[in-house]
């Protein structure tokens, strides 16, 4: 068995941003960790119905303490390292992990099968008692999922289950949830700096260096079976031209989230190929519906109309994207295809600032605000910029840093803003609703709140059928009546491989990087 390295970015949030990368027997590129500069919480809003209770501080540490402080977990399961009772697959279809069935026999409660002979990294047998440890950490947690507190966990043995106070029946999606992931009790005992996890994933942790790396070893012992690599070399690689060139030259494995601009480099190199797939995270255009000219539902058709997707694609992105006028993939379950959004029309977009009182010689004067930590962005709001100003708009930009963009985007300061946005961080819309288009949601950029008590109704949903139906409903209104969100463009992942490497594919989610079936020869 060989030993595999792997690369990837992370944007960390604390005392600055920094990125990290993964490098194994070579696994190099983005992770998407960079969610942290998005925000993935939502906040308690009045009907008490809001899946995570604060805004996430993303951190370097695989210390399972920290994820109830908002790291999510997911570094552990993406790894590897941890699993939860339920995953996302690769088929973006809720599938069994530590428990292998489950149903919902009511309204109030949830009951699972765990999964027989699973064995943590230490070598102990997984059992009720262990999983119920972890539930109920959860369920206490004031850092964790909201709509999870306080529900009771019972066991018989082999079952769990789960009893809510109110109908939870987007339980699988809370359970597939990083915060979710299954530790031996032991994991969170000793010095939070230097604790590693102790999971049940094909992998466990032997070194970790904050900011550096992680080495990981394979676990022949668990019921994942025997992985096809010794190990992974998980490395911090800040910047995604010298992880191109590392996959380039043979120095790592494996590439993740390469930008666009290095991938004519990457295809005529040698036994390299690129791997793309469509996550969960689009970009789009945020107008604050209470402030300022946006406040006027006229002048946010008139952006809307002004917009033009492909040239953006063609000219920043290199063409990797698609045109994308919904907040969610139209594949999705609860996705919507006949949402087309707001026509590109500048005769239209003209028509309606005339109706405010703009034209050529008294411009519509809008701010658009973005930020730096993705790369893309400063550029793409260059080009939406000389897009808005065909039609009476004269558009000032500025971009920043995240962190100043964020607490005034949050404050409801920010006039128009340009974001990358992953409206799944939970695998359902709830969660997205509540955060960003909820009165008190955390992301709730455009100060949107003529949906709270439909979206609170919704929570409680119980047939799946008419849930989606009520959030294809929210969608249409947010995207094509209220226009509170132009999406843009779908953000399509890019990664590289060596030709040495076998059974590495991009996750939908972004949920899965490290597994038991890639191999190299």
């Amino acid at each position: 068995m060989s030993t595999t390295r792997l690369a990837r970015r992370r944007f960390v949030r604390g005392a600055g941003l920094g990125s990290l990368g993964l490098v194994g027997a070579a696994l190099v590129g983005c992770s998407g960790d960079d969610d942290a500069v998005e925000g993935s919480a939502s906040a308690t809003d009045a009907s008490g119905t809001s899946l995570e209770r604060q805004r996430a501080t993303f951190v370097d540490s695989l210390e399972p303490g920290t994820y109830y402080d908002g790291s999510g977990g997911l570094y552990a399961i993406r790894e590897g390292i941890a699993d939860g009772l339920i995953t996302v697959d690769f088929d973006s279809q809720f599938t069994g992990g530590l428990a292998d069935e489950w149903e919902a026999p009511d309204d109030l409660t949830w009951r699972l099968s765990l999964r027989p002979g699973v064995t943590f990294h230490n070598g102990e047998t997984m059992t009720a008692e262990h999983v119920i440890a972890n539930l109920e950490r959860l369920a206490e947690s004031d850092a964790g999922i909201a709509a999870f507190s306080g529900t009771a966990v019972e066991s018989d043995g082999k079952h769990i289950e789960l009893r809510t106070a109110a109908p939870l029946p987007y339980m699988p999606a809370i359970l597939a949830n990083g915060l979710a992931a299954i530790y031996h009790p032991s994991s969170f005992e000793g010095d939070p700096a230097t604790s590693l996890p102790i999971g049940t994933g094909p992998f466990r942790v032997t070194e970790f260096r904050p900011g550096d790396r992680r080495t990981l070893e394979a676990f022949d012992g668990g019921w994942h079976g025997a992985p096809g690599l010794a190990g992974v070399d998980y490395l911090v690689v800040p910047e995604a031209q010298t992880r191109a060139a590392q996959v380039r030259t043979g120095d790592a494995d494996i590439a993740r989230l390469v930008n666009p601009e290095d991938v004519p480099t990457l295809e005529a190199a040698d036994g390299v190929t690129i791997l793309t797939t469509s996550l969960p995270r689009y970009r789009g255009l945020f107008p604050n519906v209470h402030r300022g000219l946006t406040q006027d539902d006229r002048v946010r058709r008139a952006i809307a109309a002004a917009v033009q997707r492909q040239p953006i694609i063609d000219s920043i992105l290199e063409g990797l994207s698609s045109p994308q006028a919904t907040i969610f993939r139209t594949d999705y379950p609860w996705g919507d295809p006949t949402i087309t959004g707001i026509p590109e029309d500048l005769a239209e977009a003209t028509k309606l600032l005339a109706a405010v009182g703009y034209d050529a010689d008294s411009p519509a004067a809008i701010t658009l605000s973005s930020y730096t930590q993705r790369g893309e962005l400063p550029l793409m709001a260059q080009v939406l910029q000389q897009q808005l100003q065909q039609v009476p708009f004269a558009i000032t930009v500025d971009v920043g840093d995240y962190t100043p963009f964020e607490t005034a985007a949050i404050a409801g300061d920010l006039e128009l803003m340009l974001v990358a946005r992953n409206p799944l961080f939970l695998f359902d819309p709830q969660g997205t609703f509540e955060s960003d288009y909820a009165t008190g949601g955390s992301f709730n950029l455009s100060q949107y709140s003529a949906l709270d008590a439909a979206i609170a109704e919704a929570a409680t949903i119980v047939d799946q059928a008419e849930r989606y139906a009520r959030y294809r409903e929210f969608e249409r209104q947010i995207i094509e009546d209220d226009i509170a969100t132009i999406a843009l463009c779908a953000y399509t992942q890019i990664d590289a491989t060596r030709d040495s490497v076998s059974g590495y594919r991009p996750h939908p989610t972004d949920a899965i990087a490290v597994h038991e079936g890639i191999t190299k020869v």
